[in-house]
């Protein structure tokens, strides 16, 4: 995805903007989520459920999904929960 880009900051025709290095998803409203790649989504998830006093899936998911794009996110989610 990241190659696609090149030295422009948004793929014509999809939803990402690069800023800064960061990689994010653009919303229709024009809200930015992060996207954060397979291979650090635990961690991510991790503190946030520490952060969040333990919170419950349902409450995790929001309050991740509206910050983030993680793909796969309540599988993951589900999953961290399983492993605690």
């Amino acid at each position: 995805m990241l190659g696609q880009l090149g030295d422009q900051d948004t793929i014509k025709g999809l939803p990402f903007l690069r800023a800064d290095g960061l990689l994010y998803m653009v919303e229709t409203d024009g809200r930015r989520r992060l996207c954060i790649p397979a291979t650090c989504a635990r961690e991510v998830i991790a503190d946030a459920h520490e952060r969040h006093f333990h919170a419950g899936r349902t409450r995790l998911w929001q309050d991740l999904s509206a910050s983030f794009a993680i793909p796969r996110l309540s599988a993951m989610i589900d999953e961290f929960y399983r492993q605690v």
